[in-house]
């Protein structure tokens, strides 16, 4: 995003079109009544962080290491967020 720009909203928007899911700690409140089918959707918005290098996702019971670009994160992680 631009400097100066919240990328929540774009993040939410993009999500939103597309179907794909978020990993983050923002709760998105300045958002909630635009976004909320997405934000309470326990399968599209998962709470992640990073720590010593790994990407955390609790809710997944995934610590992968952090890649180098976000397709590479993307890879690593969409076979986790795939359904049975």
């Amino acid at each position: 995003m631009p400097r100066g720009r919240r990328a929540d909203g774009e993040l939410l928007r993009q999500a939103r079109a597309s179907g794909a899911c978020i990993v983050s700690r923002d709760r998105f409140r300045d958002y909630r009544s635009r976004y909320r089918k997405l934000i309470d959707d326990p399968t599209r918005l998962f709470g992640g962080y990073v720590q010593e290098g790994q990407l955390q996702v609790p809710a997944l019971d995934c610590s992968c290491p952090l890649q180098a670009s976000a397709q590479q994160a993307w890879d690593a992680l969409q076979p986790l967020l795939a359904s049975d």
